[in-house]
């Protein structure tokens, strides 16, 4: 017992200190990080928006954060990669200051992602059909909230799944469609991301790779777990990011993040085990969007030249196929699936210049839009305890 006691007091106690110390460093350091991010960010004009809300969509309640200098700028709705992966929401202060100066900027987190997920998320509403739906819904929302006829929407990776699925479907509602590392046909993506990393990996001679992806074989895929060992290894080799993001500043836009707990941070790796369980390889299945000949809104896609998730080939061969308003094919050609991330200020210099021309900033409507049928409901979303009262949050 004496020994036991010698050992709480010089091994455990000072090792619980430190503990307990470095934890409060942390989110001392974290707060003081958001309250500065809020400062240097948060839009307080009259006629401007800054806010993080929740709509109900399919009869889920789903998370917005809708940020723009001037509310009466056109919309840029912005969908996420996953499905259930980390959304941009939490970097768009770090990253998006020059956007939100002449677009109203929404980031909407899907169901299963992050803020919008809850251990009670029933997982029969995880499909394809049932997130177009969500979507549907959520543009009706925000054209009446605007009192905007038109928005842009930009959708990146999975998110450009369902973002040009709604261009094809409802082009008279779009200024233009924005697809970034588009995905057309998921399942030939993959298998040419499967050919050439395997070619890269005979060339290495590295058995580990060679192994693993001779033992889990071409896609289709049955499992996660096989769907995994493909992307570890593209990653491996250079087809997921050529030149390496700023993980410093990613981390530190997460930390400093007013937008997003601790408590988001840690579900969102829930949040993405789920949404994957529930709705990665069925989308996957259901998603070939290369026999699209026709839109009836422009067209703009910016991709990597590296990627190796998303085929370049077989984008090239679609721009040129498909019949547009405008259409335009834009290359980064020092990235490879994130040129957001790998590339930013080319990225968003590009979005700043192309965009513009297809809409001007809307005037006060002297015939407001009538609401759709089924309007979702609202509600402002919990914010930081700290984020100044005076911070705009109210409806336009």
């Amino acid at each position: 017992m004496q020994h036991f006691g010698v050992l709480t007091r010089y091994l455990v106690l000072p090792v619980l200190f430190v503990m307990i110390f470095g934890t409060a460093v942390v989110l001392s350091t974290r707060a003081y990080l958001q309250r500065q991010t809020l400062q240097t960010t948060t839009f307080r004009d009259p006629q401007s928006i800054d806010t993080l809300e929740a709509v109900k969509l399919g009869g889920w309640e789903q998370s917005l954060l809708i940020r723009g200098k001037d509310r009466r700028a056109p919309i840029l709705l912005w969908l996420h990669d996953g499905p259930g992966g980390a959304s941009d929401l939490v970097f768009s202060r770090a990253f998006e200051q020059s956007l939100v100066q002449r677009f109203v900027v929404v980031h909407w987190e899907q169901r299963g992602t992050g803020k919008s997920y809850r251990d009670d998320l029933p997982a029969h509403t995880m499909t394809l059909p049932r997130l177009r739906s969500d979507l549907v819904e959520l543009v009706a929302w925000l054209r009446h909230r605007f009192q905007q006829p038109k928005i842009y929407l930009l959708g990146y990776a999975w998110g450009s799944t369902l973002g040009l699925w709604f261009a094809q479907q409802h082009p008279d509602q779009l200024h233009a469609y924005i697809g970034v590392s588009q995905i057309l046909d998921w399942q030939q993506h993959l298998r040419e991301a499967y050919a050439e990393t395997l070619r890269r990996a005979k060339q290495t001679d590295r058995a580990e790779p060679i192994n693993a992806l001779t033992q889990i074989g071409p896609p289709p895929y049955s499992s996660l777990l096989s769907l995994h060992t493909l992307r570890r290894w593209v990653a491996e080799f250079g087809g997921y990011f050529h030149k390496a993001p700023s993980f410093g500043k990613m981390f530190r836009a997460s930390l400093s993040s007013p937008d997003y707990s601790l408590a988001d941070l840690f579900q969102s790796n829930k949040a993405y085990q789920f949404s994957s369980q529930h709705l990665l390889l069925p989308a996957i299945q259901q998603t070939n969007l290369r026999s699209i000949r026709h839109l009836h809104a422009p067209a703009l896609f910016l991709s990597g030249r590296y990627d190796l998730l998303t085929s370049g080939q077989q984008l090239e061969r679609f721009v040129q196929q498909l019949q547009a308003p405008h259409k335009q094919l834009l290359w980064f050609e020092d990235a490879g699936y994130a040129p957001h991330r790998e590339d930013p200020d080319r990225f968003y210099k590009a979005l700043l210049d192309l965009l513009p021309p297809f809409a001007k900033t809307p005037q006060p409507n002297t015939r407001p839009l009538s609401p759709p049928s089924s309007l979702p409901s609202f509600r402002p979303a919990s914010s930081p305890s700290f984020r100044p009262a005076s911070s705009p949050s109210s409806r336009p």
